[in-house]
């Protein structure tokens, strides 16, 4: 349990750097602003929406990940004991489960998205009240 205990602290630590990197990526026409300002004033809510589901999506997949690591550790790590070597595969098993979600979930989005005429998830358009006019 220290062991995994360990690794998950260095694994945090490590993906604790991952924001600075996954802003660069997925950019999505947030610019910072003038002053103290994170994102501008004229940032399309279409834009700040697009990266909060991208980033949701992306920190969920990765714990999935996390998890399935974890599940194959006690797995290896059970020496031979059957409800050990159990509980692991249904660790794993879960955490597959929740990686076709996610999948699911992305697909989904996008498919109502690109239905309801609004573009893509990678380029959210929402009309605004002066489009209407």
């Amino acid at each position: 349990m220290r062991k995994i205990l360990s690794v998950a602290s260095g694994l945090a630590a490590s993906l604790s750097f991952a924001p600075f990197a996954f802003a660069q990526v997925l950019d999505g026409n947030i610019r910072p602003g003038a002053g103290n300002r994170a994102i501008a004033p004229d940032t399309p809510i279409g834009a700040i929406v697009s990266f909060i589901v991208s980033f949701i999506i992306v920190i969920a997949f990765l714990a999935a990940l996390l998890f399935i690591v974890i599940g194959a550790f006690q797995w290896i790590t059970s020496g031979g004991d059957k409800q050990k070597v159990a509980d692991a595969r249904n660790h794993i098993i879960a955490a597959i489960i929740g990686l076709i979600v996610i999948a699911l979930s992305f697909v989904i989005i996008n498919v109502v998205i690109t239905a309801l005429g609004l573009g893509s998830l990678t380029n959210l358009n929402i009309p605004t009240l002066n489009e209407f006019r």
